[in-house]
């Protein structure tokens, strides 16, 4: 019907397309497409020369169908428009979800540099890993081998991020005697306190705050940076801390207040992964919006 509103059309053809009248659908979408869609760099959208507004949810409206058809080529470009151009009049949080679950999102280029490979050499010592959307490898070193760190082999998009901690100096400026830490290593069933651990067993690591008996309340942020050699598996249930993991760093947020709830410990899992002796950096308890913190010093822990 030719007095039908272009509106009104493309939920018809949507409506056929759904019915499975594939040809019929084709044959007046590919003529909507040569009337009223448009180019514009790389953008495909719809010109009714009515307003934007309508265009807006007639060029979503033509993503969609044209996704039904599987014509990926020009609802991409559709589908980008409005993806990139949100409307301040029109919503079409919807129409971008039937699209996405219409579309083999795996396929697109964009996504397909999602996936990689890169090869990661530490004195002399290599490791593969295969990346996959969104997925993170991190490790740490001592400071002095940092210059033998090497990449090579990359495949794909991928992102490297270096985090370096102060050294003791820096902490030792703001060194407060108000509060502090301590931390015990035990197999992961077991209470019993000890640095050495054979390769694969899982890790129980307690972390313990206290403060002087003159503070009443506070929040603290405990920070812990697993030593290389060593991977994070989970921190325990009966936590009463906020956690924030971050690679190898983890960072714990506490609160107490003496008169409803005391400080507790923090404790959470970790696994043996490469044998040697490892360095565990300065752990830190700081006080929130205050420069006041207090550290344990380096130590050891050895994987047989």
């Amino acid at each position: 019907n030719q007095e039908l509103p272009i509106r009104d059309k493309l939920y018809l053809y949507l409506a056929l397309a759904e019915l499975g009248d594939i040809n019929t659908v084709e044959k007046y979408y590919k003529q909507t497409l040569d009337s009223y869609v448009k180019k514009s760099g790389e953008y495909l959208y719809f010109e009714n020369n009515f307003d934007d507004i309508d265009n807006y949810e007639l060029t979503s409206l033509m993503a969609i169908l044209g996704v039904k058809l599987k014509d990926y080529e020009n609802s991409d470009l559709l589908f980008k428009f409005i993806y990139n151009n949100p409307s301040n009049y029109t919503l079409s949080n919807l129409e971008q979800l039937i699209y996405i679950m219409n579309r083999d999102i795996l396929s697109i280029d964009e996504v397909k540099d999602l996936f990689g490979e890169v090869t990661v050499t530490i004195n002399d010592k290599k490791y593969d890993y295969k990346l996959k959307l969104f997925d993170t490898v991190s490790f740490s070193v001592e400071k002095d081998d940092i210059k033998n760190v090497k990449f090579s082999n990359i495949k794909g998009d991928i992102e490297c991020v270096v985090e370096a901690l102060g050294n003791k100096d820096d902490l030792a400026k703001n060194k407060s005697d108000e509060f502090k830490i301590g931390i015990n290593y035990s197999s992961e069933n077991s209470t019993m306190q000890k640095t050495n651990f054979k390769q694969s067993e899982i890790i129980k690591v307690t972390i313990t705050p206290s403060v002087i008996d003159s503070i009443m309340h506070g929040s603290y942020e405990i920070t812990y940076v697993l030593p290389s050699g060593f991977r994070f598996v989970k921190s325990d249930k009966n936590n009463h801390a906020w956690l924030i993991e971050e690679g190898q760093k983890l960072r714990y947020f506490i609160s107490f207040h003496r008169q409803n709830f005391n400080l507790t410990p923090v404790m959470f899992y970790m696994q043996a992964t490469q044998s040697g002796e490892y360095t565990v950096d300065y752990a830190v308890i700081k006080e929130d919006y205050s420069t006041k913190l207090n550290y344990i010093e380096k130590s050891k822990i050895k994987i047989e």
